[in-house]
């Protein structure tokens, strides 16, 4: 069984990033709220903030849901605990994942992967700052079912061949 971690750096910054933006906007918000009794434009202030710390908050609280920062893999499943603010473990076995999306399946090296099972209604988050990163989608990409892997690696070659015609669109217009 191989187990994969996040570094300290990127493991305190997707678990508590939220919490001093939210800080400094919140004291933001009381400023320009004294500040809009006087003068009345510092309500658009006030309301873009609310909103952004609203959505801000909104997106951790949902990540913490689906983000396993302990991973444990082996040939008939894959393992997720360390939850932010839960105890729980999530188990899947290989055949049970219905769709990977994201990431590089998705044409990014930078956005996360979300593996998911349909049987079982759960999605599993997986950041690109996992330690041997590389290592793990290697694995998830041995283990899971061959009609799956097909889909992922057309979705790929697909992301390619338009990334390449992007290029050559682009040396054409220069």
């Amino acid at each position: 069984m191989k187990t994969y971690t996040y570094p300290i750096f990127a493991k305190t910054i997707y678990r508590f990033a939220n919490f001093p933006i939210t800080f400094f906007l919140f004291l933001y918000v009381i400023i320009t709220a004294v500040e809009s009794f006087q003068k009345i434009y510092f309500v658009i202030p006030l309301i873009v903030n609310i909103i952004i710390i609203y959505y801000l908050n909104r997106y951790y609280f949902r990540s913490y849901k689906v983000t396993p920062f302990k991973i444990e893999i082996d040939n008939k499943k894959i393992s997720c605990s360390d939850f932010y603010l839960s105890n729980k473990k999530v188990d899947l076995n290989w055949l049970e994942i219905t769709e990977i999306k994201g990431g590089i399946f998705a044409g990014s090296q930078t956005s996360p992967i979300y593996l998911i099972s349909e049987p079982q209604k759960i999605t599993i988050k997986i950041n690109h700052h996992l330690k041997n990163y590389n290592e793990f989608l290697t694995m998830v990409l041995q283990n899971i079912e061959q009609k799956l892997y097909d889909e992922l690696l057309s979705t790929m070659k697909n992301y390619a061949e338009l990334k390449n015609a992007a290029l050559r669109k682009e040396k054409k217009e220069k």
